[in-house]
């Protein structure tokens, strides 16, 4: 491993460990940006609305990037499968969530399907 990505993934870890894997309220997502930040009730009226089903996907694969990167935590001897769960029941997750949660921003809705649905796997031995 060069020096280079040895850098990135100990900064990987450091930003990771500085968000702790629980739901945040909306002083305490100063670390969180774009769709994570946004509130659940924006997610909840374009659901229910009919509007673009692009907006749904966003979400989703933002929340999907966010697990990835809570699985690149080098101290966890365990990672969230994503593939545990598929990708419309993981969405049919998160939307319920937000329907019920609408003050709280999208990150908690990802820290729930996290630590609600989804498997937690064995990390291979580095």
């Amino acid at each position: 491993m060069t020096q280079a990505s040895q850098l990135l993934r100990g900064f990987a870890v450091f930003i990771l460990l500085s968000c702790p894997c629980s739901l945040v309220n909306a002083q305490e997502q100063q670390g969180i940006s774009g769709i994570g930040a946004e509130k659940c009730a924006i997610l909840a009226g374009r659901t229910m609305a009919g509007a673009n089903p692009n907006d749904t996907t966003a979400v989703l694969t933002w929340i999907q990037g966010f697990i990835s990167g809570l699985n690149m935590n080098a101290e966890n001897d365990f990672y969230y499968d994503l593939t545990s769960m598929p990708n419309d029941q993981q969405n049919a997750q998160i939307v319920t969530y937000c329907r019920n949660h609408p003050s709280e921003p999208v990150v908690n809705a990802a820290l729930h399907l996290v630590q609600t649905f989804l498997a937690r796997k064995p990390s291979q031995p580095r």
